[in-house]
């Protein structure tokens, strides 16, 4: 691929592309060093009496419907689908008291969500939304497809949170857009 863009003298598009190789690289190596070379953490246990927070199912973007009662004056959490499992509290820090939606910006059609997530957000009266993706580069896409649905609802005064986790579960940035 590099070499097809050299010799068609696209030197500015190559280096683009190999910095964002580069980058790309340095993310996923993270994540395989977790995985293969980390120290196994012992299993975590849910603390006792903890409960669920979720308030409505289904929760997968694709099936909620657009008009579903928990949208209604809410506050909506956008989480990628792998949050739930690297963020032990996800449930009481993110969850309680937010209708959920939950996608995979790497395995799904990003075009589908800005047309679900501006349909969502035109026709209920959402008071914020929250989004919780992992920092790998393919989960920016999810924050990607909450900004171009919020533009393309009309609501450009939607409070928009970002939370972004680490591979590691820990928090490693929040702001507000």
């Amino acid at each position: 691929m590099f070499a097809a863009a050299i010799q068609g003298k696209f030197i500015a598009l190559t280096v683009v592309a190999a910095i964002n190789s580069v980058i790309a690289a340095y993310y996923y190596f993270r994540v395989v060093r977790l995985m293969y070379l980390a120290p196994a953490a012992g299993p975590a246990l849910p603390a006792a009496g903890a409960e669920s927070r979720l308030g409505q199912w289904p929760v997968q973007l694709h099936l909620v419907p657009v008009n579903a009662p928990w949208f209604r004056d809410a506050d909506v959490l956008v989480a990628a689908d792998c949050v739930p499992f690297a963020y032990a509290r996800f449930h009481d820090d993110f969850l309680a008291g937010k209708a959920l939606v939950v996608g995979c910006p790497k395995l799904d059609d990003l075009q589908a969500y800005v047309e679900k997530l501006t349909r969502i957000f035109a026709t209920n009266e959402i008071r914020s939304v929250t989004v919780v993706r992992m920092e790998v580069p393919c989960c920016g896409g999810l924050s990607w497809a909450v900004q171009k649905a919020i533009e393309q609802s009309g609501r450009k005064d939607l409070p928009v949170h970002e939370v972004v986790v680490g591979v590691r579960g820990e928090i490693v940035s929040e702001r507000a857009q």
